[in-house]
């Protein structure tokens, strides 16, 4: 009730008819049963994705292990075509095992979240309106008892990885006093949000005609009713929404940063420990008794044990192993190289993410500019959704009562 005709969460504009023009098919798997469910208000008051498709939010089928450039370009191909779950399964993986990577993305979405907020007049020749003052007060005064909003918010704002992210909002019913049209007390019983609930990517596909956003629930592929949903499409501007977002590049880069600590892991394993080094002299090594010596001091020296031989038989010595984690290491200098590109890509910048190698801390102020204008981009973004898909139904939904 109180919806804008044909209005839909996160749903693209009506199709015109062209004379000439075929239509591409849209996606199937619509259920108009489900889809009235939907709408009823009992689904209104409660969360409806616990139960959503294809898998469960907790299991995953983890294609980001051993990954290679195949799996990368099978899951982004998928996504492109309207199906995602691989791909954001494969985010969700790569996200949880590159400390750098994730920290840069945690950082960008904090930087949003931990400012205040306060909603204003969407026009200046509102500001004087007593009914806009009193419409702002109570959308005010509703989202500030929202538990989880901050939470919904980090969520949402992490569309810049996931390529989109969407919160289901969960409703009550409760009394709700906020300043009048003439700054007096007004009581109503109104439907509010109480819980901004995260739904998990991988519940999504997407129309390959109208590239609207369904939610997989059982067998069924459905719209986002008016005011259930949130919808946050990530940065960027191309028309496919799985194509936003920075983990196109970085999940590449995160690959040869992974193979590069492999590498390096299995050159420490290899020569990172001291060997010890056995000195002796040739004409020794003919009798049995001092080959079996040599071998009983080189064991014991393995294990950490010491070793009893005669002074001047054997030289024992203990050479440093190579050095590495410079920047003249090419598995440092490659790792370095990944997490500068990921900066760049997630921040804008660099330096107010990492020093690297070579380079100082002074110089990270310098960036600092650069990096605000995405934080402010993020936070447009955010708030536009907001507005018409929290702001609008509180509003829509209590019209009658206002």
């Amino acid at each position: 009730p109180g919806a804008p005709e044909g209005y839909r969460s996160g749903g693209p504009p009506p199709g015109v008819a062209i004379p000439g023009v075929t239509r591409l098919p849209s996606s199937t798997g619509f259920s108009d049963a489900a889809a009235r469910a939907m709408l009823d208000p009992e689904a209104y008051l409660g969360a409806v994705t616990y139960d959503a498709g294809p898998s469960p939010t907790r299991f995953s089928s983890y294609p980001a292990t051993d990954l290679t450039p195949a799996k990368i370009a099978g899951a982004q191909q998928e996504a492109t075509a309207g199906w995602p779950m691989r791909w954001e399964e494969m985010i969700e993986q790569i996200l949880s095992r590159d400390a750098h990577l994730s920290g840069i993305a945690q950082q960008r979405v904090d930087d949003v979240v931990k400012g205040s907020w306060r909603i204003v007049h969407a026009h200046a020749r509102a500001t004087n309106d007593p009914v806009a003052a009193a419409l702002r007060s109570l959308c005010d005064e509703v989202l500030r008892g929202v538990d989880t909003l901050e939470d919904g918010m980090a969520w949402l704002l992490m569309g810049n990885a996931y390529c989109y992210c969407a919160a289901e909002v969960v409703w009550r019913r409760e009394k709700v006093t906020f300043a009048g049209p003439k700054g007096e007390a007004l009581s109503i019983d109104a439907v509010v949000p109480s819980r901004v609930v995260p739904v998990h990517p991988k519940h999504f596909r997407f129309d390959v005609r109208t590239d609207e956003p369904l939610l997989w629930l059982g067998s069924s592929q459905l719209s986002m009713p008016f005011g259930k949903f949130i919808f946050c499409r990530g940065e960027g501007q191309h028309p496919i929404t799985e194509r936003r977002g920075y983990m196109w590049p970085c999940a590449w880069l995160s690959m040869f940063k992974s193979n590069s600590w492999a590498g390096w892991a299995a050159f420490v394993d290899r020569y990172g420990m001291p060997s010890p080094l056995v000195e002796y002299d040739g004409t020794l090594a003919q009798y049995a008794e001092y080959k079996t010596a040599m071998n009983d001091i080189l064991n014991n020296l393995g294990k950490g044990l010491g070793a009893v031989f005669p002074k001047n038989a054997f030289t024992i010595s203990v050479p440093n192993p190579p050095s590495g984690g410079t920047s003249n290491d090419p598995h440092s200098a490659l790792s370095d190289a990944c997490d500068a590109a990921q900066s760049i890509r997630v921040l804008g910048a660099t330096l107010t993410a990492k020093i690297g190698n070579v380079g100082s801390f002074a110089a990270s102020t310098v960036h600092a500019d650069v990096k605000y204008a995405r934080e402010e981009a993020d936070a447009r973004r955010l708030w536009n959704v907001l507005r018409s898909d929290l702001l609008a139904p509180i509003v829509a939904f209590n019209a009658a009562e206002i």
